[in-house]
């Protein structure tokens, strides 16, 4: 029996058959950004030739876990092997990808060719934001897709955004990330429950947020025999020190000669102490970063706290686990919830950042990753850096109108 339901769909979704006589199949269920999959049969099943259609027309999949569905479409195939006895190797892509494909208009009341003010500039609960942004983009286009409502009293961060033509999903990626939200982009279908408020007839994508939630009782131990593999990913600090500038502070400007311009007071240095005793004396140093207003301002000191966020060392840990053994994907646990698992003698309490669930000849295996190795942003820089974003957007707003 198959561990996975995948169900293959025309251009209209108009299912065309299941393709559960796979060879593999998988997929990845991420809070933020496109979850990727693939699916390998053989060239002589009765799917491949559709499959294989997807340079001509969109064929769009769903892949079924017991209690979650994955949905997207056929990004790119390949076919190979001896004449007879090809396989079908498509990689998939979820439905968070649609997103790249809206624009992010100043005005989606006017034409393009009238497009004013010269920014659509919005602030508020960043909930509330992200949707704007998709909702008034895809009305405008007429688009097969529906936007949850924000609740009136959105508790999410605030946040400050400006689009000018961006694709919608760079547009709130970074600002979903800072206010610790997910965002979810899937295929409604008949028969399927029906989102809150709505009465949906026909295929349409639903998009909402992804909250996420404090899972205490889902912990896994490598002691129990919860966990059949495990790997640890990790990496160390790339700098203690950070070296801002490269331009002097502009009250020198009329005082200093100009062949001696940004030669005094051009660089300015901090260095973690914290950090630094924790790496040692042969910890790396050094790294530089500009800043266009100069040494020894604001925005130098928070060049430099930056750089040294960026650089930190920070940990991963991705487990394989049976469903339900003991905690089952989609009922105890999903992605953007905060779980904990004891691997090799470590205690980790993370946000899960990625599930991936796969099926082959070895079984159904489900592997959460918990926690992430991108690092993060010094919270005082990434305060100042909205108020920064909220000025800069309300001055494009201002000269826009």
């Amino acid at each position: 029996m198959p561990g996975l339901t995948v169900k293959v769909f025309s251009k209209r979704y108009e299912l065309l058959g299941f393709c559960n006589d796979y060879k593999s199949c998988k997929v990845e269920f991420v809070p933020i950004g496109v979850g990727a999959g693939s699916l390998v049969i053989d060239g002589a099943h009765p799917l491949a030739a559709a499959i294989t259609a997807a340079d001509e027309t969109t064929i769009p999949v769903t892949v079924a876990t017991e209690n979650r569905r994955w949905s997207g479409r056929v990004a790119t195939f390949d076919e190979a092997g001896p004449s007879g006895s090809t396989t079908v190797t498509a990689t998939l892509e979820s439905d968070y990808a649609y997103l790249h494909g809206i624009l992010g208009w100043p005005n989606t009341l006017l034409p393009i060719g009238a497009q004013t003010p010269s920014h659509d500039v919005q602030v508020g609960p960043c909930e509330t934001i992200v949707k704007h942004y998709i909702r008034e983009n895809a009305a405008r286009m007429g688009l097969p897709l529906v936007v949850l409502p924000a609740p009136s009293s959105d508790p999410s961060a605030w946040m400050s955004l400006s689009a000018r033509m961006t694709p919608d999903d760079e547009l709130i990626k970074d600002v979903l990330k800072r206010a610790n939200l997910g965002l979810s982009v899937a295929i409604w279908l008949p028969n399927d429950p029906q989102p809150a408020g709505l009465s949906l007839t026909t295929p349409t994508l639903v998009v909402n947020t992804i909250t996420g939630a404090d899972k205490g009782y889902v912990a896994w131990d490598d002691r129990l025999g919860h966990i059949s593999t495990a790997t640890t990913s990790g990496k160390t600090a790339r700098s203690t020190t950070a070296i801002s500038g490269g331009k002097q502070n502009g009250f020198l400007d009329a005082a200093v000669p100009a062949m001696w311009k940004d030669v005094f007071l051009a660089f300015d240095s901090y260095t973690d102490m914290p950090l630094l005793d924790a790496m040692g004396p042969f910890a790396y140093k050094e790294a530089f970063t500009s800043v266009g207003s100069g040494a020894f301002t604001a925005d130098a000191r928070l060049a430099s706290l930056a750089q040294i966020a960026k650089d930190r060392g920070s940990r991963a840990v991705t487990i394989t686990v049976a469903d339900g053994a003991p905690w089952k994907f989609g009922i105890d646990y999903n992605e953007q919830d905060v779980v904990g698992a004891h691997v090799n003698g470590r205690d980790y309490r993370q946000t899960v950042t990625a599930v991936t669930v796969a099926d082959d000849d070895k079984g159904l295996a489900i592997t959460p990753t918990i926690g992430d190795t991108t690092g993060h942003d010094d919270p005082i820089v990434a305060a100042f850096n909205q108020i920064k974003e909220l000025f800069a957007n309300l001055a494009q707003w201002t000269l826009g109108s």
